[in-house]
């Protein structure tokens, strides 16, 4: 059995949300290292803008275009399809994570109230990669752990 912690980080009103750290992989070449806010309600692994711009996706073009609507307004993303790996990981252990997608976030194209809370939308684990996974946040004892597991060619993770 593997573990591998994560943390909780405080986002806006004083509200600490779970947190896990992944190193970004697409085509075999490492991007750059995310933290990724655990998302269980999020359908598809997100980056956000200010990621995908600092790990030097902005210019990517290819993929699918969505609209999302969430607590931080209305976005625009594009969805990049390929050979993509997330490595969760902390000081001593890793978890990779096959995905067949995952989501950039464009730039807010209208200023407003939706155009802030875009930008200040963090990176998201979505559903696509926790899928396979127990997932457990213990709010209590403020930890986050990922315990990976393999039974019957699936993975439990608890955070």
């Amino acid at each position: 059995m593997t573990c591998v912690e994560g943390f909780f980080q405080r986002l806006s009103l004083g509200v600490e949300y779970p947190f896990v750290r992944a190193r970004l992989y697409i085509d075999g070449e490492l991007k750059g290292e995310l933290f990724l806010l655990v998302d269980t309600g999020a359908g598809i692994t997100s980056l956000s803008y200010k990621d995908v711009v600092r790990i030097g996706l902005s210019r990517v073009r290819r993929g699918s275009r969505r609209k999302v609507v969430g607590v931080s307004g209305v976005a625009q993303e594009r969805v990049l399809e390929g050979n993509i790996e997330l490595e969760l990981f902390d000081n001593a252990n890793t978890l990779r994570v096959q995905l067949n997608s995952i989501a950039l976030a464009e730039m807010p194209r209208q200023r407003g109230r939706d155009f802030n809370l875009v930008l200040q939308r963090p990176s998201i684990l979505g559903w696509d990669t926790l899928k396979d996974m127990t997932v457990i946040v213990d709010y209590s004892r403020r930890m986050v752990q990922h315990l990976f597991t393999r039974k019957c060619g699936r993975s439990t993770v608890v955070l």
